[in-house]
């Protein structure tokens, strides 16, 4: 399936639909089922991608995707999220754009729905039904943002290491960055440097990125007071400072 340009919108419905989730949910739910008109199908659950989607931290987000599960807005199929009416207005969508009003959802779409309660994968009792298994062009999009993730995440690493002021096991730091990235941005952890650097007393040593990583450093939060150069700290102006650095 190929994405969409638009669709039509239904507000009423939507309005009955989404009475019974949090108003955060309902914006999660919102990016998810855009993000499907836009990609044609199904959406990769991968925790990174869906973190870049929303703009929410995983810790978040695993909640409010808990909550749109158990409501039945979103079901988990192979690694992907699918909502069944999504699936059906982009079937009719696609034939009104092909110039063929009226058509249905093809035997494909229809067999999917029928079959849903035979399906081990999914949970059962859910008011909304599954779509088919994504296409290869949303399998080569994957292949594709895994790639770019991954330069991503290399290029935040290396601004990240830039900024350490001890830089002794690179390696050992760029294995464990990954895993410090997951639990906060890389904003995060450049402000964290910063207020790391500005407040660590002159008579003890810098520890190694590595240990800082994996001690989770950036959510220390020393006493306010004077910093190692006589100069008062301020955590606020650090964290923009972080921001700042990265352009985003």
């Amino acid at each position: 399936m190929t994405g969409l340009y638009k669709f039509d919108a239904y507000p009423k419905d939507w309005y009955m639909d989404t009475r019974d989730v949090s108003p955060a949910a309902r914006g999660i739910y919102c990016d998810l089922l855009l993000s499907m008109y836009t990609h044609g199908g199904p959406i990769s659950a991968d925790e990174r991608y869906l973190c870049r989607l929303t703009g929410c931290q995983w810790r978040t987000l695993r909640k409010l995707l808990a909550e749109l599960i158990d409501t039945g807005k979103i079901k988990p199929v192979d690694g992907h999220l699918v909502n069944g009416r999504t699936c059906r207005e982009i079937e009719k969508t696609q034939a009104k754009i092909a110039g063929k009003p009226g058509k249905t959802a093809s035997k494909t779409v229809q067999n999917a729905f029928t079959n849903a309660s035979e399906t081990p994968t999914i949970e059962q009792n859910q008011p909304h039904d599954v779509c088919p298994s994504p296409s290869p062009s949303v399998e080569e999009e994957r292949s594709s943002l895994r790639s770019q993730r991954a330069h991503e995440d290399e290029a935040a690493f290396d601004l990240w290491y830039q900024e350490f002021p001890h830089k002794v096991g690179k390696g050992a730091a760029r294995r464990a960055f990954p895993a410090a990235l997951k639990k906060a941005g890389v904003g995060t952890l450049i402000a964290g440097i910063h207020r790391y650097k500005a407040t660590k007393p002159t008579d003890q040593k810098f520890c190694n990125p590595a240990t800082w990583l994996n001690q989770e450093r950036w959510l220390d939060e020393p006493a306010q007071g004077v910093a190692a150069h006589g100069q008062r700290f301020d955590p606020h102006a650090s964290i923009i400072e972080g921001f700042g650095s990265i352009g985003r």
